[in-house]
């Protein structure tokens, strides 16, 4: 077990080599001002957990063949796709390297999905996803407060209110919320130690109680922003805030109920 561990500590060295104009990508965009500072929350996350003991059957011999070709796809790829792209795979291909040293298993799922979610991935979704998602919580939104007695109806990114039109604004989006849900989700599977399946099935639920909650938030802010009911401006915040605490609550209690095997114990040598 020493030797294997060597041999692939050797591959990691080599790996994290190969990879520096993504981590000279990454440092440079934790300084531009967008946010990015948020995925080192993830890194550090994922770090700590990968220093867990999971007390797991472990296979004899991890094969070092799916990170080499990972690793090839990323070399290959370099010059023909987005940045973005390529941390991926480098991600993706570190991964299975980590998974094989710490975990003796081809892919530890947790920890790919802390580490992706530990690019710069926010500016993305939020260009992609933001007007997608401000459009669909109205849409499921409208409805809901049609059956609370008012003559509410979806335009474009908005909610129209007789002449009031009420703007579910970028911030409002849910990425953020989005974001922070899949990490609540992968965290909880990895110190749940949630096998690969289960851990999906954490993060689809993550996703279904983060949109859920999003229109329960645009439900509420349609009667401070609407003027119905008249609170202090900060209760724009509190709201959010609250609903946002109840969807992660739920998500990791729902990660404890599907739980697998043992919770981890950290290593700790002196």
């Amino acid at each position: 077990m020493i030797r294997l561990a060597k041999k692939h500590l050797v591959f990691l060295v080599c790996q994290l080599a190969a990879f520096h104009p993504i981590w000279k990508w990454y440092a440079s965009r934790l300084t531009d001002g967008s946010d990015e500072p948020w995925g080192l929350a993830a890194l550090a996350t994922a770090v700590i957990l990968l220093g867990c003991n999971p007390e797991e059957k472990r296979e004899a011999e991890p094969s070092l063949l799916t990170p080499a070709l990972l690793t090839l796809l990323y070399a290959a790829a370099f010059h023909f796709v987005p940045r973005l792209v390529q941390a991926s795979l480098a991600v993706l291909a570190l991964t299975t390297t980590l998974s094989a040293i710490r975990f003796g298993t081809r892919m530890h799922v947790p920890t790919l999905g802390l580490l992706l979610l530990s690019l710069p991935v926010v500016p993305s979704l939020q260009f992609f996803l933001g007007y997608p998602l401000r459009a669909f919580s109205g849409m499921l939104t409208a409805p809901l407060l049609q059956m609370a007695g008012f003559a509410v109806v979806r335009d474009a990114a908005c909610l129209r209110w007789g002449t009031e039109m009420i703007s579910i604004d970028a911030a409002c989006s849910g990425v953020r919320m989005l974001w922070t849900g899949l990490f609540c989700a992968f965290a909880a599977a990895s110190y749940l130690n949630l096998s690969p399946w289960r851990t999906v099935l954490a993060a689809g639920f993550a996703v279904f109680t983060i949109v859920a909650g999003n229109v329960l938030r645009a439900s509420a802010l349609f009667y401070l922003e609407s003027g119905i009911l008249h609170m202090p401006p900060w209760c724009h915040d509190a709201a959010g805030m609250a609903v946002f605490g109840g969807v992660a609550l739920l998500i990791l209690w729902f990660g404890n109920r599907v739980k697998g095997g043992r919770t981890c114990a950290v290593h700790t040598s002196f």
